[in-house]
């Protein structure tokens, strides 16, 4: 399964890239046509000062430039993945390697690795379309996943600590229409 999350995750990626490529197309801009994985990092790289971004992604740069960061650095050994069977699984990681020319490239992702991978990509997914409501929180969690795949984008970490979230739930009964709550206990 860990070779196949992987690059189910870095599908999401490449629909929003598409999704940014598919949302600039106009008469002189981009022209209308499916491009191959390489043909999408030339494009935004290229373009990228020129694009329009979900609205999220303008007012919080820093989620565009590690979705592609991840896109552009992943690219190679996804292919692996899907066309080459080129890669191993062995004590919960993932290993894949790839030459390009005379350089060898490999990337080695473990399960919790993998996991904070996933859940940055759907979150920015859901930042793409506005489908996550994005406050204090949601950039804590997203800062803390991408500091956990470092080596998966080579951006510099935000050193983000793990947030603690805590919900207190308090039941009173109600007294003569009154609901007692020991705030001082509930803090």
């Amino acid at each position: 399964m860990i070779p196949l999350t992987f690059v189910t995750s870095f599908k999401i990626l490449d629909t929003i890239i598409e999704w940014i490529l598919e949302e600039n197309k106009t008469p002189g801009n981009i022209k209308s046509a499916r491009w191959n994985f390489s043909e999408k990092v030339e494009k935004i790289s290229s373009t990228s000062a020129q694009l329009d971004y979900p609205p999220l992604f303008q007012s919080t740069p820093y989620i565009k430039k590690y979705v592609f960061a991840l896109y552009s650095k992943l690219l190679k050994f996804r292919h692996q993945i899907i066309h080459k069977n080129n890669f191993n699984v062995l004590n919960g990681k993932l290993r894949i390697e790839t030459t390009q020319g005379p350089k060898l490239y490999s990337i080695e992702i473990d399960r919790r690795e993998l996991g904070a991978f996933v859940r940055t990509v759907v979150a920015m997914a859901n930042l793409a379309t506005d489908g996550l409501f994005f406050g204090e929180k949601e950039d804590c969690l997203l800062k803390y996943h991408l500091d956990r795949i470092n080596k998966l984008h080579s951006l510099n970490e935000f050193r983000q600590v793990k947030t603690i979230f805590i919900s207190v739930i308090l039941k009173v009964p109600e007294e003569k229409g009154i609901f007692p709550a020991d705030i001082k206990f509930v803090r």
